[in-house]
């Protein structure tokens, strides 16, 4: 998991937006 990711994830975890985070965690895992 790169930084660019971590802080995509970071915002859309502060954003809410949950079908954003399950996007990346599909896509990174």
């Amino acid at each position: 998991m790169g930084e660019a990711a971590r802080a995509c994830f970071m915002l859309t975890r502060k954003k809410g937006q949950d079908l954003t985070v399950q996007f990346f965690s599909i896509y990174w895992y």
